[in-house]
């Protein structure tokens, strides 16, 4: 089996300064905070830059998220100055569970 070398031409990453907003979706993860600092590291201005954080869990008991992943969340976005906006479904005993059920919206 052969390797497979994937290359990227020089033009073919987005130019940040072409954006007037980045809206960077974060779970508090590696993966996400590396984003992060590689936003900053390419020079975008921080004013620029929007967290965003979907509650897995909603307003609910912990059951996907860490407990302490939404203060985590919350402590990185002030740590480096950035907005931090949150979104959640609400859960719903099945018995009231009906078409139209609203998602929430929370800006922090």
């Amino acid at each position: 089996m052969s390797a497979v070398v994937l290359t990227r031409e020089v033009g073919d990453a987005p130019d940040l300064r072409s954006y007037d907003h980045l809206v960077l979706f974060t779970s508090g993860g590696k993966d996400a905070t590396a984003c992060l600092l590689d936003l900053l590291e390419r020079g975008v201005d921080p004013a620029r830059i929007e967290l965003h954080h979907h509650e897995v869990d909603g307003r609910g008991a912990a059951f996907m998220d860490w407990p302490v992943t939404s203060a985590y969340v919350a402590a990185q976005a002030a740590a480096f100055g950035l907005p931090l906006l949150r979104s959640w479904r609400r859960r719903l005993r099945a018995r009231d569970a009906a078409p139209g059920c609203t998602d929430g919206a929370d800006p922090v």
